[in-house]
């Protein structure tokens, strides 16, 4: 039996097959190519967001069941120790001794404690001295028996106490930086918070806001300086402290320098660079907070916030969120971003913007 083929079904097994009907391609096409493509991303996107938010609840669930004072230990750790805890036990006398070393000894001791803090803006060992002859070492009791170690600067008759909270890597001789307030004949304090330098008690949040009221109750109590008499002064970390008790004590005034926006924020955008904060949401399991955008809500003195625009820690647009958060009156509070300035300010920096701000006050 022969087996016939009709025409219509035979097709070249060789050569170029052209299509039946060829038309050119429209703007309607590109439109709904460039959709499905959008489209297609978007489903993308999303799965990808799925994946994520799936794996950061199931890694949130696994470092929930870490007992808490694991978390108090690594924050003990990391938060509160010290790399150089040594050179931060300076005492009174040691300092003074420091400044009678030849300038190039003096240089090398002073670079290892205060240039991680302050930069190159070193002190010279004149103006080093000159400080330390005013400075009255005082200490007072903080909570649950711990005593806090300070160094104290008198003001001249009718001007404020500039009250210091230092950041993490500042030892107490920093108060050094304030020198150009101090020739104003402002009173400068600065404190230790527990565990650092020659204050005692074990270091966490709620004990280093216990620090400050207690610095600050000194002032009230032992030297006639009460709160409304009283400019907080909080960098860094210490701005944290810093907001916390000016939102229950209205302070002459309030100075942010470098300030922390919260700890889980700084976590996640700081160490997230390096591990992602949805493979490893430890942000949401920290003890301590230091929440600065939440406290500030309620901070009403007048308010300075001095930040550098080059800051690798906290960036400026969480400067600008906390002056906007800020229950102070507009007109009554300040933001001060400096160019190329990272998260250490020099007092060269900062000194012109801060004396400006305290002529308002006072005038």
């Amino acid at each position: 039996m022969i087996h016939q083929v009709s025409s219509q079904q035979q097709q070249p097994v060789f050569g170029l097959q052209r299509s039946r009907s060829l038309r050119p391609v429209t703007l309607a096409d590109q439109v709904a190519f460039t959709g499905a493509s959008a489209t297609n991303k978007r489903d993308g996107e999303e799965c990808q967001g799925i994946f994520k938010s799936f794996v950061e609840r199931v890694m949130s669930f696994l470092l929930s069941l870490v007992p808490p004072f694991v978390y108090r230990w690594i924050e003990r750790k990391t938060l509160y120790s010290l790399a150089n805890a040594k050179q931060h036990k300076v005492t009174l006398e040691q300092a003074k001794q420091d400044a009678t070393l030849e300038p190039e000894e003096f240089e090398k001791v002073i670079k290892i404690r205060l240039a991680r803090c302050i930069g190159s803006s070193l002190p010279t060992p004149d103006r080093y001295k000159k400080v330390l002859d005013q400075v009255e070492q005082v200490s007072f009791e903080s909570s649950k028996g711990g005593k806090t170690n300070a160094w104290y600067i008198a003001p001249k008759e009718g001007k404020p106490t500039v009250l210091v909270s230092f950041g993490k890597g500042w030892p107490i001789d920093g108060i050094v930086d304030f020198s150009y307030l101090i020739d104003q004949g402002y009173g400068v304090m600065a404190y230790e918070y527990p565990g650092r330098g020659h204050s005692t008690g074990k270091p966490d949040e709620k004990r280093m806001y216990k620090s400050l009221e207690a610095a600050s109750d000194f002032l009230a109590n032992r030297k006639n300086t009460p709160v409304s008499s009283q400019i907080a002064y909080g960098i860094s970390l210490g701005s944290a402290i810093t907001t916390e008790v000016a939102s229950r004590r209205k302070f002459k005034a309030v100075i942010l320098q470098s300030s922390v926006y919260s700890l889980p924020n700084l976590i996640r955008e700081h160490v997230g660079k390096k591990i992602p904060t949805w493979l490893l949401p430890l942000h949401r399991h920290l003890q301590s907070r230091f929440a600065t955008v939440e406290k500030i809500k309620h901070v009403e003195s007048p308010l300075l916030i001095m930040h550098g625009i080059g800051d690798p820690l906290v960036g400026e647009d969480r400067a600008e969120a906390l002056f906007d958060a800020a229950k102070t009156d507009d007109d009554q509070k300040t933001l001060k971003l400096f160019d190329r300035a990272d998260h250490n300010l020099t007092h060269e920096t900062t000194s012109k913007t801060v004396e400006q701000f305290l002529e308002q006050l006072v005038s």
